[in-house]
């Protein structure tokens, strides 16, 4: 049973016809008959009383006019409200560092508050550094970029803000803790993600200040292998709070650090010299609404 059976049965119900309906929707006598025929088949029912007259529906025909009505009306509905934003030019290109569309999907996956303003964005994902990168080089015309930001290079809007954790194996000494300072992780076999995440330039940084280089012992392209080799009892690894989460493990202690500032941060970004099109302001101004 497809729609346009459907919408052959309503027309047979309206016209109380199969000659009339088959004149009304364009189609020969004998197909919409066999498409009545396919379908009490299909519905293993009678759906017609036939006379000389014409047809009446039955008791199962009354019920699945009823019930016709309200899938049509369903895909009408959904049609309508897809179909302007899918068959709409992308005409936006926004870079996205790992984790931003995640946080930010309600407004950027809204395809009908951005048809309304007739936008429509492709995201591409990017590891921090290259996001900022792709924006510098007119690759995209965007960016959903991890702070701190170069704000010699780029206008930034801040956008939300979540915490770096750590993962910590609950037969580590650290996981009986509370609170987690910098200092404690100063001798710690670290899992870390790579150079390419501000997670690892701003943590780097913070250990500068406090005198001592960290012991990465494993730098990952993204967080999933990380939390496996914490499992495995390798180290303690980094994550954020809304992965940690997600994917929380029973043998798994997530800490923040207590005595610095590491959080991910997520600003919308563009270049400094970048003359901004109607489409670009619009979308600025949806994301910061």
């Amino acid at each position: 049973m497809d729609t346009k059976q459907l919408k052959y049965f309503i027309a047979v119900c309206q016209s109380r016809s199969i000659t009339n309906a088959a004149e009304s929707i364009f189609i020969s006598q004998q197909a919409l008959s066999a498409s009545i025929a396919k379908l009490e088949k299909e519905l293993q029912t009678t759906l017609f009383v036939r006379s000389a007259k014409g047809v009446e529906p039955t008791k199962d025909g009354l019920y699945l006019l009823s019930e016709a009505k309200k899938i049509l009306a369903i895909e009408e509905e959904i049609t309508s409200y897809l179909s302007p934003f899918h068959t709409m030019p992308i005409n936006l290109k926004v870079g996205c560092s790992y984790g931003a569309v995640h946080e930010l999907s309600e407004k950027l996956l809204n395809s009908s508050e951005l048809t309304a303003r007739l936008l429509r964005p492709k995201f591409i994902e990017y590891t921090d550094v290259k996001c900022e990168k792709a924006v510098e080089n007119n690759e995209v015309d965007l960016g959903l970029a991890i702070g701190p930001i170069d704000l010699n290079k780029f206008h930034a809007e801040f956008l939300l803000s979540r915490k770096y954790c750590f993962i910590i194996h609950q037969s580590h000494p650290l996981a009986s803790q509370d609170k987690l300072e910098l200092m404690q992780l100063k001798d710690e076999n670290l899992i870390m993600l790579n150079e390419q995440f501000k997670a690892n330039i701003l943590f780097s940084s913070l250990c500068e200040q406090r005198g001592f280089t960290p012991e990465y012992i494993f730098e990952a392209g993204e967080i999933a292998p990380i939390q496996n080799l914490v499992l495995k009892q390798y180290g303690i690894g980094l994550s954020t709070d809304f992965i940690a989460a997600k994917y929380k493990q029973p043998e798994f202690r997530i800490l923040q650090l207590e005595d610095a500032e590491y959080s991910w941060n997520v600003y919308l970004i563009w270049k400094r010299d970048r003359v901004l099109s109607k489409k670009e302001k619009d979308f600025i101004d949806y994301l910061l609404s």
